[in-house]
């Protein structure tokens, strides 16, 4: 058996690109601009702060709040967590703003 059979990626190739997709969409214009400079743009939070006028730890709960959104909208798997990006890590750990969940 291949590696990648039993990647959590996989699950990330399947039906949740457009969930997410239409999730990212329901979210406020603020926090798909955190999002989008966060995971896209690849800028730190504290240069997401300095581009839209808040403080890093505002950011942070932008972007928390923000993954909390798109988390109660898509379906992990038991011992699957989002923490970023497009990748879901079994039972993950904290990358960037930390997200508990």
């Amino acid at each position: 058996m291949d590696d990648t059979e039993n990647s959590p990626c996989i699950f990330w190739g399947g039906g949740v690109e457009a969930g997410l997709a239409q999730s990212i969409e329901d979210l406020t214009q603020k926090e798909k601009t955190v999002i989008s400079l966060y995971y896209y743009e690849e800028l730190t939070l504290k240069e997401i702060g300095e581009v839209l006028g808040f403080t890093e730890s505002r950011i942070c709960q932008i972007h928390a709040k923000a993954i909390l959104k798109l988390k109660t909208k898509i379906a992990l798997p038991q011992g699957f967590r989002l923490i970023g990006g497009p990748r879901i890590l079994p039972g993950g750990g904290e990358q960037g703003c930390p997200i508990r969940g």
